[in-house]
């Protein structure tokens, strides 16, 4: 046992026991000089001339390091993030404390490490606009057929670049994957919370197994009429393909909505159907009426085509769920630079591809018909059909009476109402055709096939290179229009172009920022001491001076008590202003006493001035004009 610097013990109980067995094995008996539980514990020999001593102090542990910084992180999880960019901060800083030995970062660290590895993958914000093109082309070269559409705001340039505007993409594989889906798909969109915001438009779609297809994608500015006109238009144009009715489920929004009705010349109408769980929303926001809630979702469950006339189009879809659960996977997405974003659209779906298509073949290969989600809702449907009595009424026309074994009856014919909504079997029709032994399996549509599923996962995705090898690019340079930009003590206010918009002015050159301060020390060491054979005009420098150190170190001080703010600066020239006019007549130096020994209230004295120095706030000075009062 041996006694040294930096010894660690759990708590105070442990360094008794510990010093007890030292002395006992050393023969070296202490006394203890001072013993505080939260702060120290001191031991010195029991022999006077002794100068051993032993001083423990409770400290907090801190498992952190001056070297273990934000770019050490960044570097050290590059490979991790740019396979799952969306990791979460508490991940990372159980990963770090995983690595480095027990140390535990802050998650402003972790976040600053995110954001540092983010730009060492995919380059900063500005440069992310600038390789959308590079990287669609990239893209291309190796996958033909891919389908791009960049578009700029029209005559809009800042710095010789034009303002980027929008943009859509869509994959071969994709599209020819939608061509073996049911005809139907589901659109929304989800904000992106980056430095330069905007919306990311998504249209996706559902395989045989109920699994997401993504169809295509666009990046807009908002969500408005002609954004989302845009994107279904080049929807139809290069994903659904002309000739093919299709259905589609979304929101209520406006713009959706008068999309929708365009007519394309060759290409067959979409039917929209309105997703029930944002109409269940907007019902209890404008209603109120709980009660009102149950009654809705009666209707929307309504399955007879009599009761509502949706003409089959839903396809047992009534929320647009799928486009909501592709947004669940961009919730770590949507806070990077777009070019990772569209990175994301690509190499998510070779993952989907890959493992859907494996998948796929392991149950074609051991003989299954159907996946597990259409095979689940036909075992059901035979399963009901124990609790089904059927006679037949005329075999000819194959009109049947389907009898439940509880009473209730269908209503003269066994109606295909489940095969016309959801386009699949229903348990009258398995009952009925196991009356006539009839094969009922060969009645479920293709779509919801293994056979189908196979095809849909089939096509494969090509890697494209490395960026030091993407073909060359000589087109026209962009950049994002931004709406906020920073001044230089991290303050941040809408831009010139946001104030022109708001009041209707003109722009004549540049903003002037800068910072909100001055600093004071130099008039402080130029003017401590006014000499003493120093002239008139001298002494009125000096008195200045002194005037400015009393607003700023004095009056209106700050933490740093060495800088003075602009406006201060303003309000120390119109007290100069005052004290250059003063005469000695118009000054009267009298004795106070109170208000009642004045001719003249003193609160309008000490009020007058008071809008000199009524706000303190940063200020942007675009244009100032003084204006003299009437």
């Amino acid at each position: 046992m041996v006694i040294e610097k930096g010894r660690v013990f759990k708590d105070l109980l442990a360094l008794k026991r510990w010093l007890q067995a030292f002395a006992v094995i050393r023969k070296r008996p202490y006394k203890v000089l001072h013993s505080y539980a939260e702060h120290r514990y001191t031991v010195v020999c029991d022999k006077e001339s002794c100068p051993w001593t032993v001083c423990a102090r409770k400290q907090k542990l801190r498992l952190k390091h001056r070297q273990l910084t934000s770019t050490l992180i960044a570097k050290r999880l590059l490979g991790i993030l740019q396979l799952e960019p969306n990791m979460k901060v508490r991940t990372i800083i159980r990963t770090v404390e995983e690595l480095y030995g027990g140390y535990v970062i802050s998650s402003n660290k972790a976040w600053r490490a995110k954001q540092r590895a983010w730009k060492m993958i995919y380059g900063d914000w500005e440069a992310g606009y600038e390789q959308l093109l590079v990287l669609f082309n990239a893209i291309k070269a190796v996958n033909p057929g891919m389908h791009y559409e960049y578009i700029p705001k029209p005559n809009e340039w800042k710095d010789g670049r034009q303002i980027f505007f929008r943009t859509f993409w869509c994959f071969p594989q994709c599209v020819e994957a939608f061509r073996h889906c049911r005809p139907i798909f589901s659109i929304d969109g989800t904000f992106l919370i980056g430095k330069y915001r905007g919306t990311l438009l998504i249209a996706i779609s559902y395989d045989a197994n109920n699994n997401l297809v993504p169809l295509a994608f666009a990046l807009v500015e908002r969500e408005n009429n002609d954004n989302w006109g845009w994107f279904l238009r080049l929807v139809r144009l290069h994903v659904v393909g002309p000739g093919r009715e299709v259905g589609i489920i979304s929101d209520r929004h406006q713009g959706i909505l008068n999309a929708v009705r365009e007519q394309i010349e060759g290409y067959a109408p979409l039917h929209h159907r309105w997703c029930t769980r944002h109409l269940a929303e907007n019902l209890l926001r404008k209603d109120g009426v709980k009660d009102n809630f149950e009654l809705f979702q009666d209707a929307a469950r309504q399955l007879e085509d009599r009761a509502h006339d949706a003409g089959g189009w839903r396809y047992e879809f009534q929320c647009s769920n799928m486009a909501k659960s592709f947004n669940k996977l961009l919730l770590g997405i949507h806070a990077m630079l777009v070019n990772a974003i569209i990175q994301f659209t690509f190499y998510k779906p070779v993952a989907w591809f890959n493992d859907r298509h494996a998948y796929a073949l392991k149950l074609q290969s051991v003989g299954e018909k159907w996946p597990p989600k259409p095979k689940e809702h036909l075992e059901k449907a035979k399963e009901r059909t124990g609790t089904h009595e059927v006679t037949c009424f005329d075999l000819a026309t194959g009109t049947y009476q389907v009898e439940h074994r509880d009473g209730t009856t269908s209503d003269g014919e066994v109606r295909d109402s489940r095969m016309h909504v959801y386009h699949f079997l229903c348990s009258h029709l398995v009952a009925t055709a196991r009356h006539r032994n009839f094969d009922i399996e060969s009645m479920i549509p293709h779509e919801f096939s293994v056979d189908t599923l196979v095809h849909i996962w089939s096509p494969c995705f090509v890697p494209f290179w490395d960026s030091r090898e993407w073909p060359p690019y000589d087109g026209p340079k962009w950049r994002p229009e931004t709406h906020t930009f920073h001044l230089p003590f991290r303050e941040m206010i809408v831009t010139l172009e946001d104030c022109q918009k708001m009041l209707g002015l003109t722009i004549r050159g540049d903003a002037v920022t800068g910072p909100c301060s001055v600093l004071i020390s130099w008039p402080q060491q130029q003017f401590a001491h006014c000499p003493k054979d120093a002239n008139e005009q001298t002494v009125g420098n000096y008195c200045r001076a002194w005037i400015l150190h009393l607003f700023a170190c004095i009056l209106f001080p700050d933490a740093t008590g060495d800088t003075t703010s602009w406006m201060l600066e303003w309000a120390y020239r119109d007290y100069t202003n005052e004290l250059d006019t003063l005469t000695v007549s118009s000054v009267s130096w009298e004795s106070y006493v109170g208000e009642g020994a004045l001719p003249f209230p003193l609160s309008s004295m000490c009020g007058s001035d008071e809008g000199l120095y009524r706000m303190r706030c940063p200020l942007i000075l675009f244009l100032c004009r003084r204006v003299p009062p009437a």
